[in-house]
């Protein structure tokens, strides 16, 4: 006999809940204490500090370089240099995602370019950049050749997604430029354009301080965490460091989502 699941109609109430914001914060705080825990008991079962430091030596590190100068100076400082390289990475791979959608000519001439920085590894980025730039730039351009392809691949499948019967309604209606780009393409290219931008992020940031760690450019997040193991400090401050890295991701990330969310809503007239 075969052995049916309850459907969600019969608990309404209970689907609801699940589907609830109480619920998800709910479930991140659990999920949060779980893998915390599971550190915790790793450190203990290690024994060495150095190798694995405990999660309370971490935060009492994390708090510690909070309430230092130097340290929101060079948090502020690295946000600078990846928002930087992030505008300029979405400005150029937009533009160049609608000349390569649109001329074939220019698709084939940058479609290698694509290529080739797609499979590069980072690091062999970040090492030829240091030779031919200054320190302080190289974080600004590792971020605009990280931030760039991602863009440029998105949006151009985006505007080339557009609907080419709606194209020629609009060619036959007398649509302008500027009238096609707001009717047809906005509302094709947003939706992966959103996606690209929040990947990109991600990525803009973590491998800005990344190139910081390399090139180590003054006042950068970067610089701090090489120093921190230059300097043979305890692996609790490379930990509350990374611990920085990562809060600041995700608050960025959680605010880029939601200001493309609110752009998203803003009907196209």
């Amino acid at each position: 006999m075969p052995i049916t699941l309850p459907s969600a109609e019969r608990y309404p109430m209970k689907t609801s809940f699940i589907k609830s914001k109480s619920f998800k914060i709910i479930a991140a705080i659990g999920s949060l204490l779980f893998w915390v825990g599971l550190w915790q008991l790793a450190a203990v079962r290690i024994g060495d500090s150095f190798f694995l430091p405990p999660p309370t030596e971490v935060f009492s590190s994390f708090a510690d370089y909070l309430n230092q100068e130097q340290v929101r100076r060079a948090v502020g400082a690295s946000l600078l240099r990846v928002l930087e390289g992030y505008v300029i990475g979405v400005a150029a791979g937009t533009v160049l995602a609608f000349l390569t959608a649109k001329i074939w000519l220019v698709k084939a001439l940058f479609e290698p370019l694509l290529s080739v920085i797609r499979a590069t590894p980072v690091v062999s980025i970040i090492i030829v950049a240091f030779l031919l730039l200054q320190r302080e730039e190289v974080p600004v351009w590792i971020v605009i050749l990280m931030v760039l392809p991602i863009v440029w691949a998105n949006v151009e499948q985006g505007i080339c997604a557009v609907d080419k019967q709606l194209l020629e309604m609009a060619q036959m209606y007398g649509f302008g430029f500027v009238k096609k780009v707001r009717k047809l393409y906005l509302p094709s290219v947003l939706p992966y354009f959103t996606s690209a931008a929040i990947t990109a992020f991600g990525l803009a940031w973590k491998s800005g301080v990344a190139a910081e760690i390399i090139c180590y450019p003054e006042n950068s997040l970067g610089r701090l965490i090489y120093q921190a193991r230059q300097n043979l400090y305890t692996s609790a401050n490379v930990f509350a460091l990374t611990l920085i890295v990562v809060v600041f991701s995700i608050i960025l990330e959680k605010l880029l989502k939601y200001l493309l969310s609110k752009g998203r809503r803003v009907p196209v007239k």
